[in-house]
């Protein structure tokens, strides 16, 4: 105890002694000189040297064994670098198709045939699922449906519905579903985003009435990295109908379409090139005979 009142008797000693001498200079110069404004250099010189009465307190601080203030050696003040964000990757095989003007059956018709346009497919690996139901004509509320099988569904009601799913499963089937609420039959923009190495979407519950109903085939548009061959088949069953079916750049201006065949199918093989949107196209081109239940699988690159 007696050791460190010594000490500090020593330092304000010291800090006494110190202010003492420049009282007297001031005294004995008459009182304080100009005040001169340092040089950028002298300034920078001065803040790195100590004060006479910092030097002095840091020396019988360190002669009484006190711990020292401020960084020890080899310790920065500069701030750390902060942490890096990792980059997402990017999901694999992310593919896209967009049904088009796909006019759907109102729910109060299920007792004549109504039922929902259904889309099933695969994805592989982990990722991200999303089905948008998007009205090109307005025609009232759709009921819009993404469920993966064996596991949950997503369904909602409206004009406009973007349904988003996540998996973590080697691979998952999954459907998508969409079908006018009450008495409506909304015209519908479907798009479907999903990862797979070899895509592939077959629709059930289409429709392929004839050209005297709303309800005369599909309409599709489809882009992907890889070129290779687009592989469409068809299926309406009972009738035979004169039929398009056609794939070609989707840049080509609306024309009149040829008839491909008359059949109760349709099987077709096209060749695209790699990055280039392309637009299908299979029409009856007959008139109806009423409620004509169409299947249609769609496979590309």
């Amino acid at each position: 105890m007696n050791d460190r009142w010594r000490t500090i008797t020593i330092i304000f000693a010291v800090i006494l002694a110190l202010l003492g001498g420049i009282t007297a200079a001031v005294v004995i110069t008459g009182g304080p000189s100009p005040v001169v404004l340092p040089s950028p250099t002298t300034a920078a010189g001065a803040s790195t040297q100590p004060s006479a009465v910092a030097s002095a307190v840091a020396s019988a601080l360190a002669s009484a064994g006190a711990p020292s203030v401020g960084p020890s050696a080899g310790e920065s003040l500069a701030p750390s670098s902060p942490t890096p964000v990792p980059t997402p990757t990017p999901q694999a095989n992310l593919t896209t198709i967009e049904f088009t003007s796909m006019r759907l059956d109102p729910q109060s018709h299920a007792a004549t045939g109504a039922a929902p346009r259904t889309f099933a497919f695969t994805t592989e690996g982990p990722g991200t699922v999303t089905a948008v139901f998007k009205q090109s004509i307005a025609g009232g509320k759709t009921i819009a449906c993404l469920n993966q099988v064996g596991g949950t569904s997503i369904c909602r009601t409206g004009t406009a519905e973007t349904l988003t799913s996540r998996t973590t499963r080697a691979k998952a089937s999954w459907t998508a579903t969409a079908i006018g609420s009450g008495s409506s039959a909304p015209t519908l923009n479907i798009t479907l985003t999903f990862g797979s190495s070899k895509p592939s979407v077959k629709l059930t519950n289409g429709r392929f009435d004839g050209t005297t109903f709303p309800y005369d085939g599909v309409t599709y548009l489809l882009t992907d990295s890889k070129a290779g061959s687009v592989v469409v088949k068809a299926d309406w069953g009972g009738h035979p109908f004169n039929y398009s079916l056609i794939l070609e750049p989707a840049s080509t201006p609306p024309h009149a379409l040829g008839i491909t065949g008359n059949s109760t199918t349709a099987t077709g093989t096209f060749p695209i090139v790699a990055a280039t949107a392309y637009k299908g196209t299979l029409a009856n081109l007959d008139d109806g005979m009423g409620f004509t239940p169409l299947t249609m699988t769609i496979t590309w690159p």
